[in-house]
């Protein structure tokens, strides 16, 4: 996450989003790794076409584009989505432990805080009005929902397609957009949006199947 919210801050929105949705990606290749070492085949090639199928529709949608310069930064954030990934598939690993999501939310909260308290007495201290304040707090909320709703879908539901329906997360920034901000939607994005829901519906063709 502090790689992701590193790049937010280096990279353009649409390069950042990008690298931080490459994470169902590489839960693809752990798992496909898992499987070689094991012998035995936990996904079908219908799932790992599906989480490259949304990640295309990703580049469609968000459009990234990158200098040379970039290059450190873009490597921080493939460095964030590889971690994460073995984040969700760890998460997979305790709800078979009998872990309940309650727990490692809390802890994830616990650890999150502790480590982002070092930097943070670092930066300067920022006044806040009731508006910024209350946004953070809806911030902290609805970051801890999603947390919760990630591990319970990580733990109880099959990884790669909690992996591949990661990437709706990009058409509800872009449905955002239009009702919130009055953003206009050319073809290609509407295309991208598409992609992604086609990739959606192969993930669960996918796990119905096995």
């Amino acid at each position: 996450m502090a790689a992701w919210f590193y790049t937010l801050a280096t990279l353009p929105l649409a390069m950042s989003s990008t690298l931080n949705y490459t994470s169902p990606i590489f839960v693809g290749v752990l798992t496909a790794c898992a499987d070689i070492r094991s012998g035995l085949r936990t996904a079908s090639k219908l799932a790992y076409v599906a989480l490259v199928l949304g990640f295309l529709g990703v580049l469609i949608l968000l459009r990234p584009t990158a200098g040379v310069d970039q290059s450190y930064y873009i490597l921080i954030g493939l460095a964030g989505a590889f971690g994460a990934a073995f984040s969700f598939r760890d998460v997979k690993r305790l709800a078979i432990l009998g872990e309940p999501e309650t727990r490692m939310v809390f802890y994830f909260c616990v650890f999150g805080s502790i480590f982002s308290a070092v930097p943070m007495l670092l930066q300067p201290l920022n006044r806040h009005s009731s508006d910024s304040f209350a946004v953070l707090v809806a911030i902290g909320l609805l970051g801890a929902i999603g947390q919760f709703s990630l591990s319970r879908a990580f733990g109880l539901g099959n990884v790669l397609l909690s992996a591949a329906l990661q990437y709706t997360g990009v058409i509800f920034a872009a449905l955002i957009g239009m009702l919130v901000w009055g953003e206009i939607f050319p073809l290609e994005k509407i295309l991208g949006m598409a992609t992604i829901v086609v990739a959606g519906v192969l993930s669960a063709i996918a796990v119905k199947r096995d």
